[in-house]
């Protein structure tokens, strides 16, 4: 049995921070456990599940976590939210919508606003107890911890970074550039030469899925297999979403905010994943958060498997205690 629920809430109207204005704004959500309630009947037990790229509802590293019964969070005892952001469907999105190039350029800041929103409107909340969030997901968490320094008490993130590394820039940068050269790209109807265009780009972003013990012994017909995978993947994927979603990631650098974090913080580096270098990414967590604690782990894992996550737990516990 599914243990979570999903659902859909309108709001009347969300404003970008470049002043641009949509009505009737979806967002999807899940939710698992119960609230709790202080005397003025606001949520006191509140965690946020934010995770990875796609931003789904089954959440790449974490989902068998959350729900097996080793999980340090106790789902008898706290209330769980996990909100589909800004962006990404089946939430306001340019596909969901339909403006497409139209949509409005988005931020970070823009997608915490989303999320808060949503939040005050439909469970408010005294204190956030806990955000646990993983890549893209993190990322977002993180410029809630500075923008909202006292929305909540717990910050955990997986798999993060501070800034976009060099040579992830080049990457993102390459892939606004090759899809913005495809002349049908500004056209009101979708052509097919932009779904046949997402095909290897998504097989280019996606390469950063696969675990470093995978993508470095695998031989060429097992990558080819890993790579099938992506490529039906891309099938189901708008490039309009996946377009917007990118440029979040070329203008990424939140190091000279960090400062302003008051949550206690983990900082969950793996040094299996291909994306992250930890001595780089990871650990200057531990200077520009003041009440941080940075840990590595080597998570193995296959590529559309969740592998063995004792060492997270056992961070998690740690921390926790």
């Amino acid at each position: 049995m599914d243990l979570l629920k999903h659902d859909n809430c309108i709001l009347e109207n969300f404003k970008f921070q470049n002043g641009a204005v949509l009505e009737n704004v979806n967002v999807a959500y899940s939710t698992m456990g119960k609230p709790k309630y202080d005397d003025e009947g606001k949520i006191t037990n509140l965690i946020l599940l934010s995770h990875s790229y796609e931003e789904s509802f089954e959440s790449y590293w974490g989902k068998d976590i959350i729900l097996s019964e080793d999980f340090l969070f106790d789902r008898k005892d706290y209330f769980f939210v996990i909100i589909i952001p800004l962006g990404i469907p089946d939430s306001c999105s340019p596909s969901l919508t339909k403006l497409n190039h139209n949509f409005p350029k988005y931020t970070f800041e823009d997608r915490v606003n989303f999320k808060r929103q949503f939040l005050k409107e439909k469970f408010d909340f005294t204190k956030i107890h806990a955000i646990l969030a993983n890549s893209v997901g993190g990322y977002e968490s993180l410029v809630w911890a500075y923008m909202y320094p006292d929305d909540m008490e717990l910050l955990i993130v997986l798999s993060v970074t501070y800034r976009i590394r060099g040579d992830n820039y080049i990457v993102a940068l390459s892939i606004k550039e090759i899809i913005e050269s495809n002349e049908n790209f500004y056209d009101e109807i979708y052509d097919n030469s932009l779904i046949k265009m997402m095909l290897p780009l998504f097989k280019l972003c996606y390469i950063n899925s696969i675990p470093k013990n995978k993508l470095f012994y695998s031989d060429h017909d097992e990558i080819d297999m890993f790579l099938a995978d992506f490529e039906d993947r891309s099938l189901f994927r708008d490039i309009y979403d996946f377009y917007y979603v990118n440029e979040l990631l070329i203008n990424y650098d939140i190091e000279d905010k960090l400062s302003n974090v008051k949550a206690k913080t983990l900082v969950i580096g793996d040094t299996n994943h291909i994306y992250y270098d930890f001595e780089t990414d990871i650990l200057p967590f531990k200077e520009l958060i003041k009440d941080s604690t940075v840990v590595s782990v080597c998570l193995e894992r296959n590529v559309d498997e969740n592998g063995d996550f004792s060492d997270y737990l056992n961070s998690l516990k740690n921390f926790l205690n």
